[in-house]
């Protein structure tokens, strides 16, 4: 749950509610739906990346700000150093 007042209200009892910095989604279209809502509704700031590969892909779209592309090539980075 992303809003710890909303998991208050529902009645729901967790240590991480309002505390999510990771989604997941099932499929890319899913994600894309996903991610625009957030950018474009509730300003949030994206970074893109595909897993499971031998390295991370950085998946960014052409309108995304320059900000979103640097966060997705930094978390790539980052996580990148971690695979060996």
């Amino acid at each position: 749950v992303a809003s710890q007042k909303y998991a208050e209200h529902k009645g729901i009892k967790s240590k991480i509610a309002g505390k999510v910095d990771l989604t997941l989604v099932p499929n890319i279209e899913c994600g894309n739906v996903h991610c625009k809502t957030l950018v474009h509704y509730c300003h949030a700031q994206m970074a893109g990346l595909v897993l499971g590969a031998m390295v991370p892909i950085v998946l960014v779209s052409r309108s995304d700000p320059p900000e979103s592309k640097f966060l997705s090539m930094a978390l790539a980075c980052i996580i990148s150093g971690g695979m060996k």
